[in-house]
């Protein structure tokens, strides 16, 4: 039956065919996004077989027209296949009515897009108070579900077009979710394989772009911005630290206090508030300071600390032994400072506080002490008193010969880059240099950054910034400084590293000192010898001029 809604009224849920001319969509369906393959095939559909399933509509205030609750996509192929008239289903509902019935046609389908269907749920959850409960079981889900979806929604605007344009997957986007808030878009982008300056797909040597993380590639990347509560010096239950922050253990800006949104995080508990976090990190510090010097114990810091804090590990070779340092041979793997027990700072001979680069205090004690304490029980304390009592100098004389190998390194890479520098031009070594940059180790950047005499910027919760820094001057240079920044990466990598199995001749600084004419060993052998000279002499033994 053929009606106009202007002239007839149906009753409420009759069928009824009218004009195509008097529909309308709705301004309220959550729908934004329509697939065009699909869509061209459901044009082609309807000029075929027309309109087998009614679309749901109501009438507006003004009752001239009727507003399309469900069926927008087989309205929109029916004016594109020409059609004048169409079955409908005629519902009288107010506006919540009308939005909770296209919410729930929509999420009854199938290539309805996460952020669409996390959308849904929120209106019907925050909008028109419907419990997660009630939500799981009209759409038979499960709440965990319904929360991963409800979660989605923290996601920026940038990450939310990578999800839409597919460089993120359900998983990956949800994995950007549960960091925090200011690192997420930084997250997103590096797990879509993006550049952060252009927004477009970053692309490798050979022009390919880079495919976007799998859920197990971002899992690990992810790694880089947890932070976790366990790596914390300070008590979780300190209320006083900070006092408008309150404790950690009972803070809601945290994993483990919404289990139903990030699983059981009893293990990897991590702070969702960076922010917070570094503000107890500094509060810690000035305590621990303060408390150090009431005490008279020596404060270390800059290169000193650095230098303390590198050797003060159970295997180290430095002077001292971090109290935070966790024995792995331990069946708990409890931290030194436990295994000590009764043990006291004062007992082992006193000790000193070791501020790092990243802000962080260690205490640190003795290590001939601390290894006459534990010698008893682990086998590394016992290497290291017995090499105590017996005065070994193997250390020493391994330190002295490393000193050889980097100082020659360093003036075979001068030499090196010395003969590079009237070599022929090359467009391409900013991106050369760029992804050299990416994949060169952190101690290349490290010793280029001092060759060059540049002061790295600081990370927000680590060390100094030396990649950060190349890029950064990168961006300033020509293509023949690139081309010298992209070589000298390469070949400063093997001052850190010239003790690993490579072939030889195979290593990139064997490759640039035959094609330059850089005679590596003659190098080397003239730096040993400036080495020696400088070296203190050794004192005569009493006994050594006996018979």
């Amino acid at each position: 039956m053929e009606t106009n809604p202007t002239t007839d009224a149906p009753k409420h849920g009759a069928l009824a065919s009218v004009e195509i001319s008097t529909l309308r969509e709705s301004k309220l369906n959550p729908r934004r996004t329509v697939d065009p393959a699909r869509m061209a095939e459901l044009v082609e559909s309807v000029r075929s077989y027309g309109i087998l399933q009614p679309l749901v509509v109501r009438r507006n205030g003004t009752g001239d027209t009727l507003e399309v609750l469900a069926g927008h996509r087989r309205l929109r192929a029916a004016r594109e296949a020409g059609l004048e008239w169409l079955p409908v289903v005629i519902r009288e509902l107010d506006d919540r009515q009308a939005i909770e019935l296209m919410i729930i046609e929509n999420l009854q389908r199938e290539d309805l897009h996460p952020l669409e269907e996390a959308e849904c749920y929120r209106q019907l959850h925050e909008l028109h108070g419907h419990p997660v409960e009630d939500l799981a079981a009209q759409v038979g889900k499960s709440k965990a579900y319904i929360y991963s979806r409800l979660q989605l929604i923290r996601l920026p605007d940038e990450a939310r077009r990578l999800f839409t344009g597919g460089r993120l997957t359900a998983a990956t986007a949800l994995l950007v979710t549960k960091l925090a808030s200011d690192q997420q878009l930084e997250a997103a982008r590096r797990f879509a394989g993006v550049d952060g300056r252009t927004g477009k797909p970053m692309q490798r040597f050979s022009g390919v772009c880079v495919e976007p993380m799998t859920l197990a590639e971002a899992k690990e990347a992810a790694e880089d911005f947890m932070t976790y509560l366990r790596a914390a010096p300070w008590k979780l239950t300190d209320a006083e630290l900070v006092p408008e922050a309150g404790a950690c253990s009972t803070c809601p800006k945290r994993t483990g206090a919404q289990p139903e949104l990030f699983g059981d995080t009893s293990r990897n508990d991590s702070c969702l508030d960076h922010s917070c976090f570094g503000k107890k990190r500094e509060a810690f510090q000035t305590r621990a300071l303060e408390e150090a010097a009431a005490m008279g114990r020596t404060v270390l810091e800059g290169k000193e600390a650095e230098k303390a804090i590198r050797g003060a590990g159970v295997l180290g070779s430095g002077s001292y032994l971090n109290l935070s340092e966790r024995e792995h041979l331990d069946p708990k793997i409890r931290p030194l400072r436990q295994l000590l027990g009764k043990k006291t700072i004062e007992d082992l001979g006193g000790g000193v506080v070791a501020v790092g680069e990243d802000g962080v205090v260690h205490e640190l004690v003795p290590r001939k002490e601390a290894a006459a304490a534990l010698g008893s029980k682990y086998e590394w304390a016992k290497r290291a008193t017995a090499r105590e009592r017996a005065g070994d100098s193997r250390n020493t004389v391994e330190r002295r010969k490393r000193l050889a190998q980097v100082e020659a390194g360093r003036a075979v890479v001068a030499e090196v880059m010395t003969a590079a520098e009237h070599q022929e031009k090359t467009e391409i070594w900013h991106a050369v240099a760029a992804g050299v940059i990416a994949e060169v180790w952190a101690d290349a950047a490290r010793e280029v950054c001092r060759r060059r005499g540049i002061e790295p910027p600081k990370r927000r919760f680590g060390g100094p910034d030396h990649c950060g820094a190349l890029r950064a001057l990168l961006g300033k240079m020509t293509s023949a400084e690139a081309r010298l920044l992209a070589l000298e990466l390469l070949v400063s990598g093997w001052i850190i590293h010239s003790t690993w199995d490579v072939s030889p001749g195979k290593a990139p600084v064997d490759l640039a000192c035959k094609a330059l004419g850089v005679n590596r060993q003659a190098i080397a052998a003239r730096v040993r010898r400036q080495l020696e000279k400088k070296a203190p002499k050794k004192k005569a033994s009493k006994h050594s001029g006996r018979k």
